[in-house]
């Protein structure tokens, strides 16, 4: 028994069945050919899209990524935080406080509005 990381749905391990009982009763060579090819050509398609939606998926993370930055940088009365001298001398950081947002993969962060961005445990 393998282990798939991606479960397949009933109807597409029945196609998957259908596909090897017709390649394995096939007799014709040019027949086999024509469906080689034309398995060739869904798989390309089908990794295309696959790519696509790999993309759209990281722009859509970025993009929530780069508004809960912004949110980070601003605070309530609309101007940024300064740093203040601590007593070492040097800047020392703003006092920090943790924002969760979640997205819609069911994955989210914890940030810190001092700057740092943490994966939720």
């Amino acid at each position: 028994m393998s282990i798939d990381p991606v479960e397949r749905r009933l109807e597409q391990s029945f196609e998957a069945e259908r596909w090897t009982r017709f390649i394995q009763d096939c007799q014709d060579l040019e027949q086999l050919r024509e469906t080689a090819l034309a398995l060739v050509q869904q798989l390309a398609q089908q990794k295309a899209a696959s790519a696509w939606m790999a993309t759209r998926a990281s722009e859509s993370e970025n993009a929530k990524l780069e508004m809960l930055a912004r949110m980070i940088r601003q605070q309530p009365d609309g101007e940024e935080e300064k740093a203040t001298e601590s007593p070492l001398g040097g800047p020392q950081p703003p006092a920090c406080s943790v924002v969760s947002v979640p997205f819609a993969s069911g994955s989210g962060v914890r940030a810190r509005t001092c700057g740092r961005v943490w994966p939720r445990p």
